[in-house]
């Protein structure tokens, strides 16, 4: 198993996880990074300390390396360029608002979860039933996307193509009459099914829309590398 993830709230590389790391880097570039993760409210008000050897998974930078500013590092690894900006399931009160002038011109994921903070949680399935049409149209702008949607009473299917080719299916769910949980499978063309174990909770419990917004990229990569 790798290093465990620094970021306050992450989970991996925990309970059964395994998601690549960078570490963090040193001088200025350090310092902009660690400005950018989310800070706990400590008791006595003192700043967290890294170490020397900390670590950052890329579940923090969606759609690395394809949508993400990088670099290639001795022994051919790649590497974001940018600080990390995603923290799904942190209180927005504990992460810090981008510096103006510290990172690029964002992603379009980091411009899309910018705006679904004040929303991010799905309020039950039944809620997202009627809500995922419109998260779609006005919220996904992942780049050559296109997500075409079935409704039924039961279940959701998100049929996915990638520049106008047909990258895979996602199946949302609720497993039990009365109950509001709302469960998600992935699936490539040939129907083998994709791994979403760093999008979601071991038990592939969907509790919020940036959550979704992973499965979409995981399928995204799982046809174009």
């Amino acid at each position: 198993m790798g290093k465990h993830c620094c970021v306050y709230g992450c989970d991996g590389n925990y309970e059964g996880r395994t998601v690549r790391t960078v570490k963090l880097p040193f001088g200025v570039e350090r310092q902009q990074w660690i400005a950018a993760l989310p800070k706990p409210s400590a008791p006595d008000g003192s700043p967290i300390k890294y170490s020397a050897d900390a670590v950052i998974c890329i579940r923090h930078w969606p759609g690395f390396p394809q949508d993400i500013p990088h670099r290639k590092v001795p022994g051919g690894a790649l590497r974001p360029t940018i600080p990390p900006f995603f923290f799904p399931g942190v209180p927005a009160s504990c992460v810090p608002p981008p510096p103006g002038k510290l990172r690029a011109e964002p992603p379009i994921e980091e411009r899309q979860v910018q705006s679904l903070n004040r929303r991010d949680v799905i309020g039950g399935f039944d809620i997202f039933r009627d809500d995922v049409e419109t998260w779609i149209r006005n919220d996904v702008r992942v780049e050559s996307v296109d997500i075409f949607v079935k409704i039924t009473a039961d279940f959701i299917m998100l049929y996915v193509f990638v520049s106008d080719s047909y990258a895979g299916k996602i199946c949302i769910e609720t497993r039990q009459l009365l109950c509001s949980d709302i469960y998600v499978t992935a699936f490539n063309p040939t129907n083998k099914r994709i791994s979403l174990n760093y999008c979601l909770a071991p038990n592939a419990q969907l509790i919020r829309w940036s959550q979704l917004l992973e499965v979409i990229v995981a399928v995204k990569r799982s046809v174009v590398g």
